[in-house]
């Protein structure tokens, strides 16, 4: 590789670094904000709910580009435009891989992890990032045109020149220099005891200017928000409160769901509900399209245990993050995400079970119904546990 290829992919690189560090905190509002509204319609398992955080994802690498090309077009008009087709094309490969276990990771816990729609959602990203360095590749070819770029003044050693300038600028503005904040102090000690009344005001004018200018509270957020989530929108919890979940939907597939397949041979296992008494179908000639099947899906076997699990990791999930020193809420809100996929995972169970004890002719059952009522009660208990994270917050 050339020196000129790498002082590109290097300037590239630092655009796209700065670009990202920017912009994470929108990134994950927009995702947050579009999965919040499909959770609340009670779509939230749905190819669509990926597809529109996809979509956000690829409207957020065409802003990245268009960055990198502005910036450079500004600041560094020699740059070769092939070089910097082939930079952008590196960035575009490394950012779209990222998009693959994202809507995998999505997938599975939406329950929709079927080879045919990960092949069509990794066929479409594919698609995407096709169309996307076919528009960067036109984009450069206008901009040489026009002689905006590939200009010819002094090659890369007057593009590094600036670009360093141009850092320590930044660094200049981001972070003052002791000796001006303490001229600034030294004035209000001078003349603090001529206008005492003055002082106060003179001290909190002077740290806030230093906090804007420092950047300090953009700086905390971020730090805040990568504390908290990760570029998949996922918490550093997210694996043991997913796991969590998936243990109790184990227990009650294995207990209370799949011992019904036996029903037809006489030799179904005893159930028990939540209330403690007993589902027994024992013998021969039992058939489930009677009463069995009214129990099956009846408000007093399978939605209590739903609730359960819902209050317990809610429960869970706001002791781990008390015993931790964590604020829970974004904790509780990725449990009731996870939440919602479990409801509709139990009653997507259900509904096979009962396709299949109904005869292979029979249509599948709509459980839409039965999972958004069960959606009503796990936004009560998301609503108390937010309270209750709340409290828990303010008496730290």
């Amino acid at each position: 590789m050339s020196s000129e290829n790498k002082d590109c992919d290097a300037i590239v690189d630092l655009l796209k670094k700065d670009y990202l560090l920017r912009t994470k905190a929108d990134l994950n509002r927009r995702i947050g904000e579009v999965v919040q509204d499909f959770v609340s319609r009670g779509l939230y398992n749905s190819t669509a709910c990926i597809g529109r955080q996809l979509q956000i994802h690829f409207e957020h690498k065409t802003r990245l580009t268009e960055h990198i090309i502005e910036s450079l077009t500004k600041d560094f008009p020699s740059t070769s435009p092939c070089h910097l087709r082939e930079s952008l094309d590196k960035v575009l490969d490394e950012e779209y891989k990222k998009l693959v276990p994202f809507a995998n990771s999505f997938l599975v816990s939406a329950g929709l992890a079927q080879e045919n729609i990960l092949r069509s959602i990794e066929c479409g990203i594919d698609g995407k990032k096709a169309e996307a360095k076919q528009a960067i590749e036109t984009r450069l070819a206008v901009l040489e045109k026009q002689g905006l770029l590939g200009k010819s003044t002094g090659g890369y050693e007057k593009a590094g020149t600036q670009r360093l300038a141009t850092r320590e600028q930044e660094a200049q503005v981001l972070e003052p220099k002791p000796p001006e904040i303490l001229q600034k102090l030294l004035w209000v000690v001078k003349y603090g005891k001529r206008y005492p009344k003055l002082i106060a005001l003179a001290v909190v004018l002077i740290i806030g200017v230093f906090v804007v200018k420092s950047g300090v509270l953009e700086r905390l957020n971020w730090l805040t928000e990568k504390e908290v989530v990760d570029e998949y929108g996922r918490t550093r919890l997210y694996a043991r409160t997913k796991k969590r979940i998936d243990d109790h939907y184990e227990k009650i597939d294995k207990q209370k769901l799949s011992p019904w397949i036996f029903i037809r041979t006489g030799k179904m296992p005893e159930i028990t509900k939540a209330d403690g008494r007993l589902i027994s179908y024992r013998g021969d000639g039992i058939d489930y399209s009677g009463s069995p099947r009214i129990v099956f899906w009846g408000d007093d076997f399978v939605p209590p245990l739903i609730e359960a699990t819902i209050v317990q990791v809610f429960d869970d999930t706001i002791a781990e993050c008390r015993n931790n020193n964590l604020d829970p809420k974004a904790y509780v809100d990725e449990a009731n995400r996870l939440l919602n996929s479990f409801i509709w995972k139990i009653y997507n169970r259900m509904a096979d079970i009962d396709r299949d004890l109904s005869g292979k002719s029979a249509h599948r059952k709509d459980v839409s119904w039965e999972a958004q009522r069960m959606q009503e009660r796990l936004k009560e208990h998301y609503d108390a546990a937010v309270l209750l994270a709340s409290k828990d917050g303010n008496r730290n």
